[in-house]
């Protein structure tokens, strides 16, 4: 979600975080979760006892004074043995549509009335992160207790754990408490945490490049690299027929190609701006060969910054090495802090590739973010402090 946005969102509350600055406490909020796409479960049973669906895990229902009923229609319930078949494999996965800090959560398992509640949750792994790749765990949350099987079950509070940044949350269910039928359940969870406010985005940059694909109908130029397309795909042209997609040196074999011996990006911010973060997104076609193609991805690159167009201003940042992608989807953007940097234009001086064939060089997609300190709204010191002083979980370059 764009900054701006986020101002429009919170500006009726401003007082109160200013007010929470001053005492020294941060007191986090409920963190709302869409009952219709922000919760998704692995199975629910559908041949019997209708309505135990993935949003009554979220939606409040059977909950009140934080006390749950022991109504079966206010819970989520797995497919079984018997009923659908055993789900082998059984999770709940939550969607937060934006990176929180999540402080603490509470999980209300599974209280069908009297020994039914032993279909609750017992052995999980919590996953978490910024992607649907997740990516890591919260370390010392192993089971939850076996509901009360009564009326106003107060469930069970977790917040021994150091606070993690995540949109995704993941419930990578082991067991239960010993039902028979091997189904698995929840009553409610609800997660407490503070919104990450995401940088602003630079829009409007034009990408040149030293040389493109453009033989052979392909077409892999540099404007593809600040166009936001095909960041979840590994096709290279972006989604199947699609003619934005990724960018691509010349090389050997290509209509007679001759590889361009010194590539080279250059980006026009439209003016001069205070440059906080880039994304770096790299090349990630697959094509049936993972880790292959992902080779041709930029490896080391020096970053030069001006603002007159490298004609008498010339400002290096350094050397940088770009990862190499993954080869899959929902690829995951490497991040970099550039500090602030004020730049219009920002050139990328590559020197070499992750060893890819036919001395191609290429990338997924580039994206520059303003430096939280470049927007001159009052709210802003206060909005750095509560959400953007978390965002640590980036790559810094090389000095």
């Amino acid at each position: 979600m764009q900054f701006n946005r986020m101002k429009q969102i919170i500006a009726g509350t401003l007082t109160v975080l200013v007010l929470t600055l001053m005492t020294g406490e941060v007191t986090a909020a409920l963190v709302s979760i869409d009952p219709t796409t922000g919760v998704v479960t692995s199975s629910e049973i559908s041949t019997c006892c209708g309505d135990r669906d993935p949003a009554d895990i979220v939606n409040g229902s059977g909950l009140a004074g934080g006390l749950h009923d022991v109504n079966p229609s206010n819970m989520w319930l797995s497919k079984g043995s018997g009923f659908g078949g055993v789900d082998l494999d059984p999770s709940v996965t939550f969607d937060f549509g934006d990176v929180h800090t999540i402080s603490s959560f509470n999980v209300w398992n599974y209280n069908e009335i009297g020994a039914f509640s032993k279909r609750g949750v017992n052995s999980v792994s919590i996953e978490y992160g910024a992607t649907p790749a997740l990516g890591s765990t919260v370390v010392g949350i192993t089971n939850f207790a076996q509901a009360s099987g009564a009326a106003g079950d107060a469930g069970e509070n977790f917040s021994g754990f150091s606070p993690f940044e995540a949109r995704f949350v993941k419930f990578d269910i082991n067991s239960n408490h010993g039902d028979g039928n091997t189904f698995y359940g929840l009553s409610e969870v609800q997660f407490d945490g503070e919104l990450i406010l995401a940088p602003e985005r630079i829009t409007g940059v034009a990408a040149t490049a030293s040389s493109e694909l453009t033989a052979g109908g392909f077409n892999r130029v540099a404007a593809n690299l600040v166009d936001n397309v095909g960041l979840d795909t590994n096709v290279p042209d972006g989604a199947a027929g699609a003619v934005n997609g990724m960018w691509l040196s010349t090389g050997n074999g290509i209509a007679g190609g001759t590889p361009d011996s010194a590539p080279e990006l250059l980006f026009d911010l439209g003016s001069i701006e205070e440059i906080g973060e880039m994304h770096i997104y790299n090349y990630n076609e697959n094509s049936g060969n993972p880790g292959i193609f992902t080779r041709r991805g930029v490896n080391e690159l020096e970053i030069l910054v001006s603002n007159d167009n490298f004609g008498g201003d010339i400002r290096s940042l350094g050397i940088f090495n770009f990862a190499q992608a993954t080869g899959l989807n929902e690829l995951a953007a490497e991040i970099f802090d550039l500090g602030g940097v004020d730049a219009q234009f920002v050139k990328f001086d590559i020197r070499s590739s992750h060893s890819g064939d036919n001395n191609f060089v290429g990338l997924n997609e580039v994206q520059f973010f303003r430096a939280s300190n470049a927007v001159p709204e009052p709210a802003t010191a206060t909005l750095a402090l509560l959400g953007l002083g978390g965002l640590m979980m980036r790559r810094r370059r090389n000095a």
